[in-house]
């Protein structure tokens, strides 16, 4: 079984070895392992204690993995022995419990790089082969030459290879690299980063590939982890994990760019478009600017980045930053983490008695075992009663028009059960907060999103819109 643990600041990851009854200890260096731990980790440690054949085959590669008196020419022939036993038993238990069965995608005939169900499938299968792989690979105790990790990897997404996946992933990253130019002019930037300064398009395709193997693979969400009956699409994740990477990679290659030192008004900040240059320009006039004072006034919160804060972002912080920016959020390009604290830090001096919901605006979250989609397909019913009262009090059709009270009532649903579903972490201390669920639908959750549609928290907004103008003067 893994488990990841906190020794001060420095996260490691434990793999207790029940065969050989010890335990193995590795870090890795890709934060998302430890920020989506428990999404990359928790089918692993199902499958392992459901199969007491592979864990045997597990538990000795590992083993192995870590003896330090064992000499890496000899490791290396045992992990390819062992690689296709422990993925027969992986691709095994998948089929027999139906795990990736009823994905639903969207699929376009017409389009050359389109990724149908089956191929979707193949994905997610090898998402799940990856994990168990990672300290094979990833560890920093541990590792492999370039070759050996190519050879593994031949072997764990085979299927990915000899279907065309591969190929079309590369022509999708190929595509998104040549569209980072204002007027779909790609190849005319690239050659003039590659003529100025050495930068060619062609240059990063590996490197993104790589990230999507090492990064953005492993911690792709299970669809049986949600749920089945919605549209899945797996590779806007693996896409959207390597453009963020592209955009780092290019950072020296903008630093010529000349950008605005007076913008006299809000609606002339330059709005973000699907092009990196213009992505980069709103980040340096507005992002940057905006939330660095909280990364500096919430020190004391830094560990927060090792937890997920996204069902936060999506169900409380969202509204509010659209009101502030005009925006929607996706165009931000900081962390999710100070969009929550910036959210925190304003309702804090206007409204401080949402003392649950400012909790959660500090908080970390991790999936909530007790409350599958299974066992929880809706809010239980004295929630949700609690709920519709509350909400028809309000009489939100009155300031939203193109809503419907039944709408709305519904769209509450699926936010507060998209928090329901979580426990909340105080990320100074790792402690669970104890949220009492009622009293935040009646008294503070519900309040919050009529203030933001009514006029109550008008001071606070206007007043982040004015201090926004100063910061980009």
């Amino acid at each position: 079984m893994f488990e990841l643990v906190k020794n001060k600041k420095q996260y490691s990851i434990i793999y207790h070895n029940k065969t050989y009854n010890n335990k193995q200890v590795f870090t890795v260096n890709i934060a998302a392992i430890y920020n989506k731990f428990n999404d990359v980790f928790d089918i692993v440690n199902f499958i392992l204690d459901s199969n007491s054949e592979l864990q045997q085959i597990y538990d000795d590669l590992l083993s192995l993995i870590f003896n330090k008196s064992v000499s890496s020419n000899q490791k290396f022939p045992f992990i390819l022995e062992k690689t296709p036993l422990i993925i027969k038993h992986i691709d095994a238990f998948i089929d027999e419990h139906n795990l990736l069965d009823g994905i639903n995608v969207v699929e376009d005939s017409s389009y050359s790089l389109n990724i149908n169900a089956a191929e979707t499938k193949l994905i997610y299968k090898a998402s799940i082969r990856t994990r168990f792989f990672i300290p094979v690979y990833l560890t920093n105790e541990y590792s492999l030459s370039d070759l050996q990790m190519k050879e593994i990897h031949t072997i764990i997404c085979n299927e990915l290879l000899t279907s065309g996946i591969i190929d079309k992933l590369f022509r999708i990253i190929d595509s998104m690299i040549l569209q980072t130019s204002p007027e779909r002019k790609g190849k005319r930037l690239w050659d003039m980063l590659s003529a100025s300064q050495g930068y060619a398009s062609d240059t990063h395709n590996l490197e993104l590939i790589n990230s999507l193997f090492y990064k953005a693979l492993p911690s792709l969400k299970l669809p049986f982890l949600d749920t089945t009956d919605e549209i899945i699409n797996p590779i806007a994740y693996l896409i959207s994990v390597a453009k963020n990477e592209l955009q780092w990679l290019l950072q020296t290659s903008f630093s010529y760019i000349c950008i605005p030192s007076s913008l006299n008004l809000i609606n002339n900040i330059p709005s973000p478009k699907s092009n990196i240059i213009e992505q980069e320009v709103f980040y340096r006039t507005v992002t940057k600017n905006i939330f660095s004072y909280i990364a500096k006034n919430y020190s004391n919160f830094s560990d927060i980045y090792h937890y997920n804060v996204y069902p936060i972002l999506y169900n409380i912080s969202q509204p509010f930053i659209i009101r502030v920016f005009s925006l929607p959020i996706k165009y931000f390009y900081t962390t999710p983490h100070l969009m929550n604290l910036f959210v925190y830090d304003c309702i804090n001096k206007v409204d401080p008695q949402k003392e649950t919901l400012l909790t959660m605006l500090r908080s970390g979250v991790v999936f909530d075992k007790q409350k599958t989609r299974s066992d929880y397909p809706t809010l239980p019913n004295t929630l949700m009663k609690s709920l519709y009262k509350t909400v028809m009090n309000k009489k939100f059709d009155k300031h939203i028009s193109d809503k419907t009270q039944n709408t709305i009532r519904k769209l509450f649903t699926k936010s507060i059960l998209n928090l329901y579903r979580y426990k909340y972490i105080d990320p100074r201390n790792g402690s669970t907060y104890n949220i009492k669920w009622k009293n935040f639908i009646e008294d503070e959750y519900v309040d919050y999103i009529y203030n933001l549609v009514t006029t109550k928290y008008d001071d606070i907004i206007n007043e982040k819109k004015e201090e926004l103008k100063t910061l980009i003067r």
